[in-house]
Formats: C-alpha cells, structure tokens, sequence
C-alpha cells in the first residue's frame, strides 16, 4: 500500500481544524442569537450563561485535539520540524510564569484586555498541560523529549505557585 502524501494529509488535517472551527462559529452564533432572543433570561441568568460559553469552549478544545493527534504523528516523522515545535512549546509554557507574574505583581490592572489575557492563560493551564503531555508521547529525540519536559515543570510549577499564592492571600491576617 501506498503511504499519502505528507501535503494531502497537511490538508486534511487543516480541513478537520476548518470544521471544528464552522461548527464553533456557528454554535456560538446560535447562543448569541438565543440570548437576543430573550436578553432578560440571559441577564437574570447570566453566570449560567457563562458556564455554558465555557462548556462550549472546552468542548471545541477537545475536538481539536483529534486533529492535533494526527498532526502530531505527522510531525514526529521530521525530526526537524518537531525540534522546532518543541521549542514553541516551551515558548508557550514560558507564558504562564510571566502571566502569572503580571497578575501577582498587578501589572494590567488598569487595562482589562491585558488582565483578561493574564487569566485566561492561567485558566487554560491544565488544558495546555494536556496538549503538552500528548505532544510529550509522540517526541522521538532526545532534545524535544527535554524541551517538552522542561514545559510540563513550568506549567505544573506556575500551577502549584498560582495555588500557593492564592492560598496565601486568602489566610486571614491575625
């Protein structure tokens, strides 16, 4: 049997993150025509509401890692080019320090966007680290093997520090 082409297998694969993308656009697209539908329900309920945006995203973020599966496995092939994920990886696991550094040392307080960023990376940490785990799975070498380790500590370090830190802020002061 002939093996596909790495380039129609690069099309398929962005073909099924296009799709999860459609879907999302239009799921979310619904929810927003619901809550025009009737805003005083979505007020009243508006944390609710919020769960339910949530829901939706971890949703789509698990249905994208059936894509990411087979494009990791892709990627393992080239040992180059998963070198060089590896590195984005461990760019991106830099992120959640610096994070939640800015948000310890309030650094976006005054600007919203910035502040949301913040906390929405540290959020998704866990989702991240599951990404990072997979990706982990399907390194061969040596050198992305380590750079991928080295992110899950720093993603588990920022987790265990953002606990720390907000376990110590919440202790009463006697």
């Amino acid at each position: 049997m002939k093996p596909i082409a790495w380039r129609i297998q690069l099309e398929v694969i962005a073909s099924a993150y296009a799709g999860i993308l459609l879907m999302g656009t239009f799921w979310f697209y619904q929810r927003h025509l619901q809550e025009l539908s009737d805003p005083q329900a979505a007020m009243a309920s508006s944390g609710m509401w919020a769960f339910g945006d949530l829901i939706l995203v971890v949703f789509l973020y698990l249905l994208c890692l059936i894509p990411t599966f087979f494009l990791l496995r892709l990627m393992r092939t080239n040992e180059v080019v998963y070198d060089n994920y590896a590195k984005i990886v461990l760019a991106v696991s830099l992120t959640s320090p610096l994070c939640l550094a800015a948000l310890s040392f309030h650094v976006g307080e005054n600007i919203a966007v910035l502040e949301n960023f913040f906390a929405l990376r540290l959020f998704n940490s866990p989702l991240v680290f599951g990404l990072m785990v997979m990706s982990r799975l399907f390194a061969r070498q040596r050198p992305a093997k380590r750079l991928i380790n080295w992110s899950m500590l720093t993603e588990v370090a920022t987790l265990v520090g953002a606990l720390a830190i907000a376990l110590l802020q919440d202790k009463p002061h006697g």
